[in-house]
């Protein structure tokens, strides 16, 4: 029973990475779509205000747009791994 393999498990790195590149582009683009006066399904200057109050300093603009990238960067990144990570816990899978 000890030598079953599983193949359940996932890449803590690149879960990590992959939702650091998702979510710091949906931020990024996020501000800039909005201050560019684009408003559609997921684009408005309401859910930057609303986002900035989970990230200080995230606006509407270029500059709140590199500050978003690098919350997303960070959070995306860390909630990717913790999501390979809890997943590999669960199914069994050794690191």
């Amino acid at each position: 029973m000890n030598n079953e393999k599983h193949y359940c498990h996932i890449s803590v790195k690149g879960l990590a990475l992959a939702g650091a590149i998702i979510f710091g582009a949906y931020l990024f683009l996020l501000a800039l779509l909005a201050g560019w006066g684009m408003k559609f399904m997921w684009v408005s200057k309401e859910l930057v205000g609303l986002l900035s109050t989970v990230y200080p300093g995230y606006v509407v603009g270029f500059g709140g747009a590199v500050l978003g990238l690098l919350y997303g960067l960070v959070c995306g990144a860390v909630c990717g791994s913790l999501t390979a990570w809890f997943h590999n816990k669960f199914c069994g899978s050794k690191n």
